[in-house]
C-alpha cells in the first residue's frame, strides 16, 4: 500500500521523516518534497495522491503526529469503492466530521478533486481563509476535500477512540487546553481517560496540530510506540 506524505519547507526537520519511514516500513512510503505546481502551498500538495494511478487504496498522512499502540489498525482499516476514510474531527466543530491528517481513498475516484483544485488553485487555496472558515496563511485544505467528496463519495471515519489532537504544551495557541481535549474524548468515546501517564491503549494516532508543537521532542511520547 502505497502512503503519501508531505514535507516540503522548512517547518519539519529529518528527523520527522525519519520517524515515518521507521513507522512505515512495510508500506510504500513516496516522500512529496517539492510542489506539484509552482503556486500550490504546502499541505495542498497532499493533493498529488488523488493522481496516482493506482487501482488499489492509497493513504496521505500528516507527518507531525505519533503513531502508537497498535497503529497498523487504522492504516489497514477497510474502505470499499465509493467511500473515503478520514480521521475523526471530534475535538472540532460539528459542521465538519472529519480533519486532515489521515486519508485513505481509491485515488482514480478522487481524480476529480485533484482536477478542481489544480484548475482553480488560488481561488482554492484561499477560500476557506478569505471567508472566515480558517486562518492564514496557509490553510483549509481538508475543508475543500470534505466539501468535494460529498458530491461523490461516502465519508466514512476511523472510530473517534482511536485518534485525538494532542499539544506539547498546556495550551496552543487556539486555546486547546490539555483538560478540554480530556473531557471532550471522554465524554464522546466512553473511555475513562485519554491521557494519564501514556496515551489509552485505543489511541492509534495522536496529530501535533500546530507549529508550537514538537512532537519528536518530547521522548515520554514515544515510549509509547
Amino acid at each position: 500500500m502505497r502512503i503519501y506524505c508531505v514535507r516540503i519547507g522548512e517547518k519539519y526537520g529529518q528527523e520527522y521523516e525519519d520517524y515515518m519511514n521507521e513507522k512505515l516500513a512495510d508500506y510504500e512510503v513516496i516522500w512529496i518534497k517539492e510542489p506539484i505546481k509552482s503556486n500550490v502551498p504546502l499541505q495542498w500538495n497532499k493533493m498529488a495522491a488523488m493522481n496516482d494511478l493506482s487501482n488499489e487504496p492509497v493513504i496521505v498522512l500528516d507527518i507531525d503526529k505519533l503513531l502508537i499502540n497498535d497503529y497498523k489498525e487504522a492504516l489497514e482499516y477497510p474502505i470499499e469503492h465509493g467511500e473515503f476514510l478520514a480521521a475523526p474531527y471530534w475535538w472540532g466543530n460539528d459542521k465538519i466530521l472529519m480533519s486532515g491528517g489521515f486519508y485513505k481513498f481509491y485515488p482514480r475516484e478522487c481524480k476529480y478533486i485533484y482536477n478542481n483544485y489544480i484548475n482553480n488553485i488560488d481561488y482554492y487555496t484561499n477560500y476557506y481563509i478569505k471567508n472566515g472558515c480558517t486562518t492564514g496563511p496557509v490553510n483549509g485544505e481538508f475543508m475543500y476535500v470534505n466539501d468535494m467528496i460529498q458530491s461523490k463519495l461516502k465519508l466514512k471515519t476511523l472510530p473517534n477512540a482511536w485518534v485525538t489532537r494532542w499539544t506539547s504544551e498546556e495550551f496552543d495557541n487556539v486555546g486547546e487546553h490539555r483538560s478540554n481535549l480530556e473531557y471532550r474524548y471522554t465524554k464522546i468515546t466512553g473511555n475513562k481517560y485519554l491521557y494519564k501517564n501514556g496515551f489509552h491503549p485505543d489511541i492509534k494516532m495522536a496529530h501535533f496540530t500546530n507549529s508550537l508543537n514538537k512532537p519528536h521532542e518530547w521522548s515520554e511520547y514515544q515510549t509509547f510506540a
